[in-house]
């Protein structure tokens, strides 16, 4: 059932973030679709380049981690959900919070991996979707 949960979250982020997309074309506000699906397209690429430049050098595993990449999409997810989003913040820092308890719980990742993957998938995407983020049009 654990692993079921876990499973699940990052799909179900997505299809949330993809609603918001829906939202903004259904208001007829295509440059806040725009910019939310350009968060999304950036979010994902950070996510499965590192992954890949990853497989390719061998960076995490030098250091006697390992890089996760569910952990690179739920946090890219979690951030695009708080900037476009913000009313639900709490829900979506809370749920991120028991992912991480959960992927620990489960040892999936150490504290190590799921931190060091937060901090490089982090600052590039957070400064996308800040820039990216909801503005009065």
């Amino acid at each position: 059932t654990l692993d079921a949960i876990a499973d699940s979250y990052n799909p179900l982020l997505g299809i949330i973030s993809l609603l918001l997309i829906a939202t903004a074309l259904w208001a007829k506000r295509w440059r806040l679709a725009g910019n939310r699906f350009l968060s999304i397209v950036t979010g994902l690429t950070v996510a499965y380049g590192l992954m890949l430049l990853d497989n390719h050098l061998r960076i995490w595993p030098k250091f006697g981690l390992d890089y996760s990449t569910h952990t690179a999409v739920a946090v890219f997810l979690v951030v695009y959900l708080v900037i476009n989003a913000k009313r639900l913040t709490a829900l979506w820092v809370g749920s991120l919070l028991a992912y991480f308890a959960l992927i620990f719980y489960q040892r999936y990742h150490g504290v190590a991996d799921v931190v060091t993957t937060c901090v490089v998938v982090l600052i590039p995407t957070a400064l996308v979707m800040w820039y990216l983020r909801p503005r009065t049009d």
